[in-house]
């Protein structure tokens, strides 16, 4: 496996720093990873941002394979551009092989987690943001799937409304009960709401305040929502 096929999986700032440090081992990014890890291991006094940068580097080798499905910085920020792009959770879990769980942290403001790809779009400017790792390529992707599911009907049914209200739910990634509210939302509540339907909060996750679906099909009543959302909750990650 090559250099180059490493540091793609790894953030920029490691990225940055083991470019450096290959460059004065003298080898390329085309060169073969295990010989180079080998010698920066052997790099006399390093200071603790190459040590960090070296240990990530070594722990994606290890385990190149073993989680192929991981998200890499510019796939975690494809997501993000095509959230902005109103592309639901649904569509990203599906186009990139991860829970919905993960699509949230990425574009939740308030997530702990995935930081550094919500602050590349301050730094570079939301449009300029999207223009950069929205590629053909990205939006080809998405249009495959959209293509799918174009002929499908769409009708969200408010008077569908069985399920309202607040439920206890848990299922295999719970280890507890979770207060879980049905409702019926408008557009212009929230952010990333464009479309009226059913939605669900989970009072006892990590955002108790928002709402969320789990595809077009969820939305067209209170019972599909209450199905979906009995399989999408999950506990907090620690």
């Amino acid at each position: 496996m090559t250099i180059n096929e490493l540091l793609k999986t790894i953030e920029p700032e490691d990225r940055q720093v083991l470019l450096t440090m290959l460059a004065m081992e003298g080898f390329t990014v085309e060169d073969e990873s295990d010989e180079a890890i080998q010698r920066m291991l052997l790099i006399p006094n390093k200071t603790q941002e190459e040590g960090n940068a070296l240990l990530t580097l070594i722990n994606v080798s290890n385990n190149m394979g073993k989680f192929a499905s991981k998200l890499s910085f510019t796939q975690r920020c494809e997501i993000l551009a095509l959230h902005r792009r109103g592309c639901t959770r649904e569509l990203l879990s599906k186009l990139y092989k991860v829970d919905r769980r993960t699509i949230t942290h990425i574009y939740n403001g308030q997530s702990p987690h995935y930081r550094n790809v919500r602050e590349e779009e301050l730094r570079l400017g939301r449009n300029n943001f999207i223009d950069n790792y929205l590629t053909l390529d990205v939006q080809n992707a998405a249009f495959a799937y959209f293509g799918e599911k174009r002929d499908e009907p769409h009708v969200n049914n408010k008077a569908a409304n069985k399920r309202q209200g607040v439920h206890n739910m848990q299922n295999d990634m719970c280890d507890y009960a979770h207060r879980v509210i049905i409702g019926w939302v408008e557009p212009g509540i929230q952010e990333d709401i464009t479309v009226a339907g059913w939605y669900y909060k989970d009072l006892d996750s990590e955002w108790p305040d928002s709402w969320f679906h789990c595809g077009p099909e969820s939305l067209r009543t209170s019972q599909a929502c209450w199905a979906a959302a009995q399989e999408d909750i999950s506990d907090k990650i620690s």
